[in-house]
């Protein structure tokens, strides 16, 4: 989750990155792995977990109860949760010099407004409609928008508000707040929130965290759910299935969103909700209901337990990335970047990717690490009338799309090399599968000589037999606040 300040959004057909400075967030150092912190159990859940053995990475089975991850229940169990006034916030590594060393910015730091520029994008059918407004919303920005788009519609979601607009005019079909649409309390707040739409079961996946749990108390907790048809309008009482999942005093920050034709698949950095220090990264999978069943009956829950390692086998793994699986592939795969900002060791340059599948019968498997080139933690970049620095991230990926057959595309912003002072770019790759390996097609750059490239996103086409991809970006410097768009 990111820090506060109100903004407003820009939507094209496919969601672009928003054209907005973010403000930057302070440094964490990394903390000792250790268990997840205990809370409250129910008999039920004593139970279970007397008749199920843990799960340990690359050996997830179906069935197996996990300690992170500790039970799930029907959204309306949100009613019980204990908050607080304020949201929780956890800080990440930023650069702001040449300097190896990242230098701490406070969560809320202010910004200096340039004069507006309009954004620089390429339309498809000249369909252009702005987005939620700063007003609908909680007036937090960041405001982690998404969105996904489908057959019929394109759904938006930011961290208090969701919207669906017709695909043919991006008109506003439906439009409610969270809270109404998951049926919590006015006082829950959520963030990290994420959509997509999954053609193997014509159906939208969506996943969001709370966010402001009272610590300690055992209230962190992850939405995920999906609609009961390909019709997105709705909500839980009608329309929607949706779950929540226990975590304890664990907050699974940077949530992420994928799938495979059996499982949605959720991957996550876990931090103790009262110190704010690193656990360990992990992932969960849920069972899908069979294609065409509308039944929100509830469903099974298993993941990992043990801090997610990668293949060097000593790593701690930091925001793994489930792909958002363009076809009915049975494999379901996770990336993640070698962590360059210090998040779970030393700042050091990196060059290797982690990769793992979830197969249809739930079992983890880890694959060898894929060489890429030398990437290390960006430069913040500078903004145009003031001497505020924009937060450019850390190096982590962000998201991941295709499938493995013909191509899974995946990106991050970094220095593009080993912490030099030029601006940040935004890398991307294409990996694929044949048999059981995976590797490395291409890599490349989206980069100007002049100009920070940042807060990237790509998406394939999906066209048959095609490696077309469509890359977005945000620039900074004489450029500023305008949105980049390529297409190879």
């Amino acid at each position: 989750m990111r820090g506060p300040l109100a903004g407003a959004f820009f939507l094209v057909i496919l969601q672009a990155s928003a054209c907005a400075a973010q403000p930057s967030a302070g440094s964490i150092a990394a903390a000792a792995r250790r268990p997840p912190t205990a809370a409250p159990t129910n008999a039920a859940t004593t139970a279970a977990s007397k008749t199920k053995k843990p799960i340990v990475t690359g050996q997830a089975k179906a069935g197996e109860s996990t300690a992170w991850f500790r039970d799930i229940q029907p959204a309306k169990s949100l009613a019980k949760v204990q908050t607080k006034v304020s949201r929780t916030v956890i800080p990440h590594k930023v650069r702001t010099s040449a300097s190896p060393s990242p230098t701490q910015l406070a969560p809320s730091r202010p910004l200096t407004v340039s004069t507006p520029v309009a954004p620089r994008v390429t339309t498809y059918n000249s369909l252009n409609a702005g987005g939620i407004a700063a007003g609908d919303t909680i007036q937090a920005s960041p405001p982690d928008s998404t969105g996904a788009i489908g057959p019929n519609y394109y759904v938006e979601i930011v961290n208090s508000e969701i919207a669906v607009r017709s695909r043919t005019d991006l008109s506003t079909v439906a439009a409610t707040s969270l809270s109404d649409f998951v049926g919590a309390p006015n006082t829950v707040v959520f963030c990290d929130p994420q959509m997509q739409w999954d053609p193997s079961s014509t159906r939208w996946l969506v996943s969001f965290i709370f966010c402001n749990a009272q610590a300690g108390t055992g209230s962190q907790v992850l939405v995920v759910g999906w609609s009961q048809t390909s019709d997105p309008r709705g909500n839980n009482a009608s329309g929607w299935c949706l779950f929540t999942v226990g975590t304890g005093n664990n907050f699974f920050d940077y949530a992420k969103l994928g799938h495979n034709s059996k499982y949605v698949i959720l991957g996550g950095n876990f931090y103790d909700d009262s110190t704010l220090s690193f656990e360990g990264s992990s992932l969960a999978w849920v069972g899908k209901p069979a294609n065409g069943s509308t039944s929100c009956a509830l469903p099974s829950i298993d993941g990992t337990n043990t801090t997610l390692m990668n293949g060097d086998g000593f790593t701690p793994t930091f925001t793994p990335v489930p792909v958002n699986t363009n076809s009915a592939a049975s494999d379901g795969y996770i990336v993640s970047a070698y962590d360059p900002a210090g998040n779970v060791g030393a700042v050091a340059s990196q060059r290797k990717l982690a990769i793992w599948h979830l197969d249809s019968a739930g079992v983890l498997h880890a694959h060898p690490d894929i060489g890429v080139n030398l990437y290390s933690l960006p430069v913040a970049a500078s903004q145009l009338g003031g001497s505020w620095a924009i937060d450019t991230l850390d190096g982590r990926l962000t998201q991941a799309v295709g499938n493995p057959a013909t191509g899974i595309w995946t990106s991050h912003t970094v220095d593009d090399g080993a912490l030099s002072s030029t601006p940040s770019v935004v890398r991307w790759y294409e990996i694929k599968v044949s048999g059981t390996t995976a590797s490395l097609v291409q890599q490349g750059n989206v980069s100007s000589a002049t100009d920070w490239i940042f807060n990237g996103d790509i998406a394939a086409t999906g066209r048959a037999g095609s490696d077309d991809r469509v890359q977005f970006g945000t620039h900074a410097g004489p450029h500023q606040h305008k949105c980049r768009v390529g297409y190879q």
